[in-house]
């Protein structure tokens, strides 16, 4: 049975599956008592070790292992590493006019840890920047400083993924709380005006970052027909009644083949 069903499989093509934005190894199709599973790798590592137990119950399934989630969240996520603002303002604060002029650098994008069983991941950022500040004074000259910012801790999005039909996307859905903590490092930042910038990048920074972590959305996997054509035996075999589910980090689609005659 197990040659007959070896040979089987020489006609059929096995396609390199594509996850968005990552390279896999070509496909090793290995049969076991009761599966036949094809098993690939993200590019540059070896082929995993072909598992013969606590496979999803679904006749079909897809499985991604954790490596190939974080990858592909990686680079999902990627357009906001080094993203920059140059946010500035000024305030009457009666005694003169208070400014500030700063840069904030989003750097350091990291997915964390693993999928989770509500079908969730966690990705952090590092906004660190720095700028001047100083107040004009209403009777002579100005008084000037400059500072450095941070926010801790950083800012972690929730990525959830879903599955649509046949495609696995996810999309930033939150961002935790964070704080602003202002650093002077040189000159002489008056109180008034510390509590001014303090105050104005605090208005800036919380939208800022929520608003650059939150709604981003890309695609995942989706899963293919698989047409066969092997002499005089074609047929499609289209996955129907999918579903999406996570254990201890690796996420199955799981459902059934329909098979249609060609």
């Amino acid at each position: 049975m197990l040659d007959a069903a070896r040979r089987l499989l020489a006609g059929v093509p096995v396609p390199i599956p594509e996850i968005e934005g990552i390279t896999l190894t070509q496909p090793a199709v290995v049969v076991t008592d009761d599966h036949l599973v094809c098993t690939a790798n993200v590019a540059g590592s070896s082929l995993p070790a072909a598992q013969n137990e606590n496979w999803p119950d679904e006749p079909f399934f897809i499985v991604l292992g954790p490596d190939a989630v974080r990858a592909v969240t990686a680079i999902g996520t990627r357009d906001l590493e080094g993203h920059t603002e140059q946010p500035h303002d000024e305030a009457d604060v009666g005694i003169g006019t208070a400014y500030y002029k700063a840069t904030i650098t989003m750097q350091d994008l990291r997915v964390q840890g693993q999928v989770a069983e509500d079908n969730t991941i966690s990705v952090a950022a590092t906004v660190t920047g720095s700028g001047s500040a100083g107040i004009n004074w209403v009777l002579f000259g100005s008084t000037d400083g400059f500072f450095d910012l941070d926010l801790t801790p950083d800012p972690v999005a929730t990525v959830q993924l879903a599955l649509d039909d046949t495609k696995l996307s996810a999309k930033t859905t939150g961002v935790n709380d964070f704080d602003l903590h202002l650093t002077p490092t040189s000159g002489d930042i008056v109180s008034v005006v510390l509590s001014f910038v303090a105050n104005a990048l605090t208005g800036y920074i919380s939208p800022y970052v929520r608003d650059a972590l939150t709604g981003l959305s890309f695609d995942v996997y989706t899963v293919p027909t698989l047409h066969v054509d092997v002499d005089t035996v074609r047929f499609d075999a289209t996955p129907l009644d999918l579903r999406l589910s996570t254990d201890d980090g690796t996420v199955a689609i799981g459902g059934r083949l329909q098979i249609t005659d060609r």
